[in-house]
């Protein structure tokens, strides 16, 4: 089990007429990693942030032919209801 994770904030000062306070959170490069047993506490930060939409991006797994068995107990676990995109 991985002991931490890195949270950053980003303001991105730009305005759209139509799109108020759009909320992201981009999860990248798990690795086949555990944060808190069986993912809670990413999972538990992720939907704190309620976001609007959440972005995967880089290696959910570390290598074939290991098991998306991390990523898939932090889907289990992710509340929120938004859109995901992979």
């Amino acid at each position: 089990m991985n002991k931490g994770f890195e949270i950053n904030e980003v303001g991105i000062n730009f305005q759209l007429n139509s799109i108020k306070n759009l909320k992201i959170a981009h999860i990248s490069d798990l690795h086949n990693s555990f944060f808190g047993q069986s993912n809670i506490d990413l999972a538990a930060k992720i939907n704190e942030f309620e976001p609007d939409i959440i972005a995967f991006s880089g290696d959910m797994i570390h290598h074939i032919p290991a098991a998306p068995v991390p990523f898939i107990e932090l889907l289990k676990f992710i509340t929120v209801k938004c859109p995901m995109y992979m």
